[in-house]
């Protein structure tokens, strides 16, 4: 959104708005305060109307539903809910809405074990956070979550390269809860590897970064990252003593 004086007369602003491209709006402009001619501050308000707005609503609902579902392990009917919600979306241009749903079902089917549809919607949100929000954290986020499930299917060498991505692009915006998630995950890679040093490394990193931010639930997990590598080099007190903190930092979770 921009504001401009207009013509340098009391009164006149010029007024730009980025609005989806579908429905129709009503925009209202009140002025708040007056700095002089054709300067001060104002109250913007924009409304969708008609069936825009009633699309929007129930979209909105539906995820909200689906989430819900999906907490109470109903993840079949939070499947169908979190579907129409999208349709919704993509039929009313919310690009926003539609990104954090396709997250929600690659997500959903990462749990289900479906994973090739689990990759199918995170590329969606991919390109949708590349190409059309310009959002680096919705990408961060979605090259870590692709990362993931490639690791799972043993797509090491992919897998490899997205976490990368991921940890770049974690770096480049200071994103430093991305960036522990990222190194967390180079770090169950190279467990998987069987390169234990390289994963403690990976693993030690990412908990001093979720420390710093003082993320429980990251430092948890890396903790039990690292126990499981010293427990794979036959460390076993020290493996204990990690697992054990991590649980421990699970209850302050809790």
């Amino acid at each position: 959104m921009v504001i401009g004086s207009s013509t340098g007369e009391a009164g006149t602003a010029l007024l730009s708005l980025d609005v989806p491209s579908n429905g129709n709006y009503s925009v209202m402009v009140g002025a708040v305060a007056s700095d002089g001619p054709g300067q001060g501050a104002y109250l913007i308000t924009v409304l969708m109307t008609g069936e825009t707005a009633r699309k929007l609503a129930a979209a909105d609902q539906l995820l909200t539903q689906g989430t819900q579902l999906q907490m109470e392990g109903r993840f079949q009917e939070a499947r169908v809910v979190w579907e129409e919600a999208l349709q919704l979306n993509r039929e009313i241009g919310n690009s926003v809405r539609e990104g954090a749903v396709l997250s929600n079902l690659g997500f959903l089917h990462t749990v289900l074990g479906q994973y090739e549809k689990a990759i199918r919607f995170y590329e969606q949100h991919l390109t949708l956070a590349q190409e059309t929000l310009g959002d680096t954290s919705a990408e961060g986020l979605t090259l870590l979550n692709l990362a993931d499930v490639h690791l799972i299917l043993n797509q090491h060498q992919y897998a490899l390269e997205l976490y990368q991505k991921s940890l770049e692009v974690a770096q480049n915006s200071r994103f430093q809860a991305l960036e522990s998630g990222a190194l967390f995950g180079l770090g169950n890679l190279y467990l998987d590897l069987e390169q234990y040093e390289k994963a403690i490394d990976l693993y030690e990193q990412s908990l001093e970064i979720a420390e710093e931010i003082e993320h429980s639930a990251m430092q948890s997990r890396a903790l039990g990252g690292l126990g499981s590598a010293y427990l794979n080099l036959n460390q076993y007190q020290r493996a204990i003593d990690l697992y054990e903190q991590s649980i421990d930092t699970a209850y302050v979770i809790g």
